[in-house]
C-alpha cells in the first residue's frame, strides 16, 4: 500500500474527517460537522488531511492569524500511528507558518497528556503558560509556542 500523502482537504473529505474525529477525541473535544464544514470553507483556517483509501489517517486543522498560526486540531488515526504522519503534519504546519511570514506558531495540549506534551517539545514548542479547566472542570491545558525567525531574518536563511 502506498504512503498516504498529505493534501489539503476539501468538503468531500467531511465524513472521513467526522470518522477520525471520533476515534481521536473524546465525545466532548470534538468539532461538529456545522464546525468541520465552516472550518474547510474558511479563508482563515486551513485544513490538511493525509488518506488511506477511504480512512483519513491524519489531519491537522490550522486557524490563521495576522503574525501567528495555531494548531488547532491534530490527529492521526490509531491503525497509522507511528508510521510518521504527526510529524509530516507538524512539517506542514511549520511550512504554512513561514510561508505567511507568521511570528509564531501556538497550540493547546492537555496538561495530563505528558507524552503528547513531549513529543510537541520535540517539535520546538515550549510551554507558555497553564489554562485552568480549558478542557472542563480539572482539565488544564499547557499552551505551547514555537517562535519563528522574523521575515527579515528568513530572507538571509540558508535554504
Amino acid at each position: 500500500m502506498t504512503a498516504p500523502r498529505i493534501r489539503r482537504a476539501g468538503l468531500d473529505d467531511l465524513a472521513a474527517l467526522l470518522d477520525l474525529e471520533t476515534l481521536s477525541f473524546p465525545p466532548e473535544r470534538r468539532e461538529s460537522r456545522a464546525s468541520w464544514r465552516r472550518s474547510l470553507v474558511s479563508p482563515h483556517q486551513s485544513v490538511w488531511i493525509a488518506r488511506a483509501g477511504e480512512v483519513a489517517a491524519a489531519a491537522m486543522t490550522l486557524r490563521l492569524h495576522p503574525s501567528a498560526v495555531r494548531i488547532f486540531s491534530l490527529a492521526v488515526h490509531p491503525g497509522h500511528r507511528g508510521a510518521g504522519l504527526g510529524s509530516a503534519l507538524m512539517r506542514r504546519a511549520f511550512a504554512e507558518a513561514h510561508g505567511r511570514k507568521a511570528l509564531r506558531l501556538t497550540l493547546e495540549v492537555d496538561a495530563d497528556d505528558r507524552r503528547l506534551v513531549d513529543w510537541y517539545a520535540a517539535c520546538g514548542f515550549a510551554p507558555a503558560g497553564r489554562l485552568p479547566d480549558y478542557y472542563g472542570p480539572d482539565r488544564d491545558a499547557v499552551r505551547m509556542m514555537c517562535c519563528l525567525p522574523a521575515p527579515a531574518m528568513m530572507k538571509n536563511a540558508p535554504p
